[in-house]
């Protein structure tokens, strides 16, 4: 993290490892979980750790940015691990897809902070 500001070009995949558990950490201070039910923890959930990388990549340093969006989960019928399947060989038309919860949180999050900064879409 020492070099990254010195970095003239960066490339982020939004995606599915905030969903992990994690304890979040601040400035030496805990500030709080997403997903630890055996801990005593303040659960403050992925998103927030998700919009903390954005603006830390979109804010704090010289270098070009390449976002890609998180992905909407694409499995049918069942998760990956369960027996789903992902045949699709063209994407969702609008109202198709049914976006989990956390797909739409991701976007919902990308949205609003690309609205913040000055972002080019390409």
């Amino acid at each position: 993290m020492n070099q990254y500001k010195d970095f003239d070009y960066v490339v982020i995949v939004g995606g599915k490892w905030f969903f992990k558990s994690a304890i979040y950490h601040e400035k030496g201070m805990f500030t709080g979980c997403h997903y630890c039910p055996e801990k005593n923890l303040t659960e403050i959930g992925f998103g927030y750790a998700y919009r903390k990388a954005l603006k830390l990549v979109f804010n704090n340093h010289k270098a070009i940015v390449f976002f890609r969006f998180a992905t909407p989960d694409h499995f049918e019928n069942e998760e990956w691990f369960s027996g789903g399947s992902c045949n699709r060989t063209i994407p969702f038309k609008e109202g198709q897809s049914n976006s989990i919860d956390a797909d739409s949180i991701m976007r919902d999050i990308e949205l609003e902070e690309f609205e913040k900064v000055n972002i080019h879409w390409v």
